[in-house]
């Protein structure tokens, strides 16, 4: 049953639909890059512009990734989750096993800012 919602996920994702995050199938497509072992995010905070995605990678099934704000939830499967920010502000996530809201535990923070020239 896990591995057909996943499937349909899938689909979803790279159907095109209006979903921002994505299961990637090709690597070095994100703006940063954030790798995860037990129990850090390295780098644990990464600065990109509005537009820009982040990419993890990591093994989900121990550390499945959790938005603070709850803008995404990764599979527990896999080891790619790439995800695009819209808009600035200063966005929390955290491993769901390991971690918490606010910065606890395994957490990282991705700040997402406008660069003026």
């Amino acid at each position: 049953m896990g591995e057909i919602v996943l499937v349909i996920a899938l689909l979803f994702a790279m159907s095109g639909s209006s979903a921002q995050g994505k299961v990637l199938a090709a690597p070095n497509v994100a703006s940063a890059v954030i790798h995860f072992v037990c129990c850090s995010y390295s780098p644990s905070e990464v600065v990109i512009q509005p537009g820009e995605s982040v990419e993890w990678d990591g093994d989900f099934g121990m550390h499945p990734l959790v938005s603070d704000d709850g803008l995404w939830n990764t599979p527990t499967v896999g080891t790619q989750f790439v995800y695009t920010f819209t808009m600035t502000g200063t966005f929390l996530f955290h491993c769901a096993i390991h971690g918490g809201a606010g910065g606890a535990g395994m957490s990282g923070r991705v700040i997402v800012k406008e660069v003026r020239e």
